[in-house]
C-alpha cells in the first residue's frame, strides 16, 4: 500500500483556510492518521534502520512493532525537563514532543503538537530548541510543567 505524505505546513494551512488535505481518503481534520506517520516509534524505527541506537522515554509512547523488533529501547518513566537535561549533558540532542502548540507558545491558536530538537540549555536552564514552525521558544513556565515523550538517538556503535 502506497502512502502519500503531506507536510505539517500543508496540514496546518488546510485547517485555517477552510480546505482539506486528503490522506488515504481520510479528512486531515480528523488527525487519525498522525500517530501512524509521526509517532515516536516511527521516528525511532527510521533511526534504527540507519544503524543508530534509540531510546524512547515516556509514560505512554506510541511504539511500532518494527521499533521493538529492531531492538529499540524503552524507558516508561514520567519525563520532565530533568530528562532533557540528562540527554543534553551526555551530548545527545533529544527530540521532544510538544503536545499542544497552544500551551507552549503564547498567542497561538493551534492545538496541533509537533516534535522539536533540543539543541542546548540557556543560562536560565530553559531548553533551546530548533523549531522551524516558531521563532520564539516556549516559556520557562511551560518547561517547568512539560512532560511528554522524548526520543534519544545515540551515535552508531
Amino acid at each position: 500500500m502506497r502512502h502519500s505524505l503531506i507536510t505539517i505546513h500543508e496540514y496546518r494551512r488546510s485547517l485555517f483556510e477552510g480546505g482539506s488535505v486528503r490522506h488515504n481518503h481520510r479528512d486531515a481534520r480528523s488527525q487519525s492518521w498522525l500517530p501512524e506517520l509521526f509517532s515516536e516509534g516511527m521516528l525511532g524505527t527510521l533511526a534504527l534502520k540507519r544503524g543508530f541506537r534509540v531510546r524512547i522515554w515516556g509514560q505512554k509512547p506510541r511504539l511500532t512493532n518494527a521499533y521493538l523488533k529492531l531492538g529499540g529501547e524503552i524507558d516508561r518513566i514520567k519525563t520532565s525537563t530533568c530528562s532533557i537535561l540528562q540527554c543534553v549533558r551526555r551530548g545527545i540532542p533529544p527530540i521532544v514532543l510538544i503536545p499542544s502548540a497552544r500551551e507552549a507558545y503564547e498567542h497561538e491558536i493551534e492545538e496541533v503538537g509537533h516534535y522539536v530538537v533540543v539543541t542546548g540549555i540557556d543560562a536560565t536552564c530553559r531548553p533551546r530548541i530548533a523549531d522551524p514552525q516558531y521563532v520564539h521558544s516556549p516559556s520557562q513556565q511551560y518547561w517547568n510543567k512539560w512532560s511528554s515523550s522524548l526520543i534519544e538517538i545515540m551515535p552508531r556503535q
